[in-house]
């Protein structure tokens, strides 16, 4: 045991290190929120804008897909969902995401309003997530042509109702409809954009919430690393269990 005894503690150190290493390592930026695990939709973070030098690397996915509400017909809701992966440096992935509304504008019900934007399960067990958002795209390497936000997320969560699923709301909720800071018809919103410590991605799908109902469309997630806060925390778990184990034993 006195072997043993000392090679677990280093063992629940380095899982310490390693966890709060990476969780540190994606907070290091002002302009970035961090996103706790279990956010309430109500209130959600607010999320911050991105300074220039913050939007920085190069592309390396890219799509955008369309998308129809569920709502009975005529359609109320339309519009393309633009979603991209960038390789900040060293392989470390941030995801963006834009909303481009074009629905018609709809003054009298306000049926065309776009208020929350969210994916499904796509981030399940992604430690360390922070949010942002920004109009410009000038510091990505092999950006696309895309049109300019007009609407900026007012906050973001991690979906209680759906885990893994990380949410952003154009309006402050509750105040979902009528609301002018919502995605209207005719506009499309900022670039919302996931910081992650990933550096491997998938397919998922986003569930677009409007006047008109529900739309999904495809779009890109992250994929939880081996060496993330989460599998840290696991390690250090059955480091602990083991030691109960052995202490029994004895």
């Amino acid at each position: 045991m006195k072997i043993q005894y000392p090679i677990t503690i280093t063992v629940r150190a380095i899982a310490l290190a390693s966890a709060f290493s990476l969780l540190g390592g994606i907070t290091a930026n002002a302009t970035f929120a961090p996103l706790p695990a279990g956010t309430p939709e109500t209130p959600g973070v607010g999320v911050p804008v991105a300074t220039a030098g913050d939007v920085t690397g190069t592309v390396i996915a890219f799509k955008g897909v369309g998308f129809t509400d569920t709502g009975t017909p005529p359609p109320v809701n339309t519009g393309v969902l633009n979603s991209f992966v960038v390789d900040r440096g060293g392989g470390l992935l941030d995801f963006y995401y834009q909303l481009v509304n074009t629905s018609t504008p709809d003054p009298q019900f306000n049926l065309d309003e776009i208020f929350r934007i969210k994916s499904i399960g796509g981030f399940q067990g992604v430690a360390g997530v922070q949010v942002s958002q920004t109009n410009s795209l000038a510091g990505l390497i092999g950006a696309p042509a895309l049109p300019v936000g007009v609407e900026g997320a007012s906050t973001a969560d991690r979906d209680v109702g759906s885990p893994g699923s990380i949410g952003f709301d154009f309006s402050t909720p509750p105040a979902f409809l009528p609301n002018p800071s919502n995605v209207q018809g005719g506009e499309a919103s900022s670039f919302l954009i996931i910081r992650t410590n990933s550096t491997t991605f998938g397919n998922a799908t986003a569930q677009i919430s409007g006047g008109g109902g529900t739309s999904l469309a495809s779009t890109f997630a992250a994929v939880p690393e081996p060496g993330s806060m989460v599998f840290a925390l696991g390690v250090l778990g059955a480091c602990f269990a083991r030691n109960r184990r052995s202490s029994r034993s004895v």
